[in-house]
C-alpha cells in the first residue's frame, strides 16, 4: 500500500466524516464542562445548576478534560480520511478512553479520590527530578539541578511513603484496575454508563496494546490478515482500515459521552446533556452504521462481529 490514504465505499467514508463531526460537538462540550469547573464567566449563561463542587475536583478534573479534549482533536485532525495514519490513532483513542475512565471514576468517588490523585500527582513530580535506567552495564541518570529536600515540602515524606511499596516500587495513584474503576463509576452513575466505557474500552484496549508493543500480529491485524478469508484483496485491505477508523470514532465519541454524562448525574448540567444525548441519537441515522451493525455475513469485518 503506497498511499498514506484508502480507497473505501462512499456509504462509509460519510459515516466517518459524520462521526468526526459528532466528536468535534462532543469537544465543544467538554470545554463547557472545564468552563463550569474553572468558573469561567461563559458558563454562567449556560449552567443554572448551583451543585457545590468541591475544591479538589475543580482542581484535579480541569487538567484532564483539557487533556481528552487536546487528544480527541487530534483523532479528528486524523480523520480528514482513513489510512496508514489509522494504526497511530489507535493509541490517541486508548488514551482518550483512559483519560474518560479515570475522570468518570473520580467523579464517581468524590473528593477523597480526588486529593489522592493530586497527592500521587506531587510525589511522582518529585520522583521525575531524579531517574536511573540500567540495563546491562549501561546506566543512564538524570537529575533536576533544582530537586528540593523533601523535608522542606509540607507532606511530601508522606506521599512518598503512600505511594512506594516495601520493596521501594512506586505505586499507581489507584488500586482498582481500569474494568474496576468503569465498575464504581457504574455503581454511582448506573448500567448506562457503564455500557459506553464498556463499549469504547472493547472497541480499542487490546488491540491498541499489541500496537503500541509493536508486535507482528498488531502490523497483521492492521492489514486484515488475522480474519478468516477465503480471498484478500487490496481493497479488502483498505475498506478494513476504514472500518476500523469508524470504530476508533465511535469508540472516542462514547468515551466523551461518558464523561458529560458523569458530570451532569454528579452535579447537574442540564443544557450539555441534552446536547449530548440528540448527538448520540443522531448516529442511529447513519446509513452505514444502520445497514451493518446488526449482519454476520461477513466474519472479517469489525462492524459485523458485535463491536460497535
Amino acid at each position: 500500500m503506497k498511499t498514506s490514504t484508502v480507497s473505501i465505499g462512499k456509504e462509509l467514508s460519510d459515516c466517518i466524516q459524520q462521526l468526526r463531526f459528532t466528536l468535534e460537538r462532543r469537544i465543544q462540550l467538554i470545554d463547557a464542562v472545564i468552563a463550569v469547573l474553572v468558573q469561567h464567566v461563559s458558563a454562567k449563561h449556560i449552567r443554572p445548576e448551583d451543585t457545590p463542587i468541591s475544591e479538589e475536583i475543580r482542581g484535579a478534573l480541569p487538567l484532564m478534560l483539557q487533556a481528552i479534549g487536546a487528544s480527541s482533536n487530534t483523532l479528528v485532525q486524523l480523520s480528514d480520511s482513513p489510512g496508514l495514519q489509522t494504526r497511530d490513532c489507535y493509541s490517541i483513542a486508548r488514551s482518550i478512553i483512559e483519560l474518560a475512565i479515570n475522570i468518570c471514576y473520580l467523579t464517581a468517588e468524590g473528593p477523597a479520590a480526588a486529593e489522592r490523585a493530586l497527592r500521587h500527582a506531587c510525589q511522582k513530580s518529585f520522583q521525575d527530578l531524579e531517574r536511573e535506567s540500567k540495563i546491562g552495564e549501561n546506566t543512564i541518570r538524570l537529575v533536576c539541578g533544582g530537586r528540593p529536600d523533601p523535608d522542606t515540602v509540607p507532606g511530601l515524606k508522606e506521599d512518598l511513603a503512600e505511594f512506594t511499596s516495601r520493596a521501594g516500587r512506586e505505586k499507581g495513584w489507584v488500586d482498582e484496575s481500569v474494568d474496576g474503576r468503569i465498575s464504581v463509576a457504574g455503581a454511582r452513575f448506573g448500567n448506562p454508563l457503564v455500557t459506553k466505557l464498556h463499549f469504547a474500552r472493547f472497541m480499542v484496549y487490546r488491540h491498541s496494546s499489541e500496537i503500541l508493543h509493536g508486535t507482528l500480529f498488531s502490523a497483521m491485524y492492521f492489514f486484515g490478515l488475522t480474519m478468516p478469508r477465503r480471498q484478500y484483496t487490496q481493497q479488502d485491505a483498505e475498506e478494513y482500515i476504514g472500518q476500523q477508523h469508524m470504530m476508533l470514532l465511535m469508540a472516542a465519541g462514547l468515551a466523551l459521552d461518558a464523561v458529560v454524562e458523569a458530570f451532569h448525574l454528579a452535579y447537574g448540567f442540564q443544557w450539555a446533556y441534552d446536547r449530548g444525548k440528540k448527538l448520540t441519537e443522531s448516529l442511529a441515522r447513519i446509513p452505514f452504521l444502520a445497514s451493518n451493525t446488526k449482519t454476520d455475513e461477513d466474519p472479517g469485518s469489525p462492524t459485523q462481529r458485535g463491536d460497535v
